[in-house]
C-alpha cells in the first residue's frame, strides 16, 4: 500500500509541475513578440527535467531560461 500511494504522489507531482510550466508559457506568452523566447524556456526546461531528473526547479529555470533567450 506505501509503494502505491508513493508512486501516486510523485505521478501527481509530476502532473503538478506540468500545470505550472503551461501556465508559466501561457503567461509569457501573451505579448505576441515573446512566444519564441517562452517555447525555448519551456523545452529547456523539459530538456533539464529530462537529463538532470525532475527535482530541478521550475520558475526559476524557466525565467533563467526566458531571460536567456530573449
Amino acid at each position: 500500500m506505501n509503494n502505491s500511494e508513493n508512486i501516486f504522489f510523485r505521478i501527481l507531482d509530476i502532473f503538478a509541475h506540468f500545470v505550472l510550466l503551461n501556465a508559466l508559457w501561457i503567461i509569457c506568452c501573451v505579448p505576441i513578440v515573446t512566444i519564441f523566447p517562452s517555447t525555448t524556456a519551456l523545452f529547456g526546461v523539459v530538456r533539464k527535467w529530462h537529463t538532470d531528473g525532475h527535482d530541478v526547479g521550475c520558475i526559476r529555470l524557466f525565467f533563467s531560461l526566458f531571460r536567456e533567450n530573449f
